[in-house]
């Protein structure tokens, strides 16, 4: 097969799946007979892809020279990017169990029998889901998902119940 010069979107060095899908086409271009698997860094950032960087380059007498220059810029597979590092976020993802222990120190919370969230506020148990998605924003910021949300709500309502954290039926909530 030879050499083979591989151009991911620019998202390849922050993206972590982005990044995978180019170490598996690797070693899969190898075990196919590759004698060399090289990678383009493209100049542009975000999710930008060749077909971006070479519309910005302007004038299709430009794309021969620039896509010579990019080729020549070919090597290695760039570092894996470092996953979403901080509070609560780690290299394998949602970091569900310290966002909850957060979540319980800003917000008395409980559940129904039925399973419904509520939070104690104002000197009464009301609907949680509003409160707790606030929160949740605040604490994740742009980080926020709402698969993140279903992740939290799901273990923090089994907690709540298993703790038996429940409202009585005899209680009518507000909301």
């Amino acid at each position: 097969m030879g050499p083979v010069i591989v151009i991911f979107d620019a998202d390849i060095i922050t993206n972590t799946n982005v990044h995978q899908a180019a170490k598996h086409l690797a070693e899969e271009l190898v075990v196919r007979g590759a004698t060399s698997v090289k990678f383009v860094k493209l100049p542009d950032s975000g999710n930008a892809g060749l077909d971006d960087v070479l519309a910005s380059r302007r004038g299709p007498s430009r794309t021969g020279p620039v896509l010579a220059g990019l080729i020549k810029t070919a090597g290695n597979l760039p570092p894996a990017p470092r996953g979403p590092e901080g509070r609560f976020f780690g290299t394998q993802g949602l970091r569900v169990v310290r966002l909850i222990k957060e979540l319980r120190e800003r917000l008395h919370l409980a559940v129904d029998p039925g399973d419904r969230l509520y939070v104690y506020f104002e000197g009464r148990y009301v609907d949680g889901r509003h409160q707790l998605t606030a929160v949740l924003g605040e604490l994740l910021v742009d980080m926020y998902r709402q698969m993140h949300e279903r992740s939290v709500t799901e273990l923090l309502v089994c907690q709540l119940a298993t703790e038996g954290r429940i409202i009585s039926s005899d209680l009518t909530p507000c909301c």
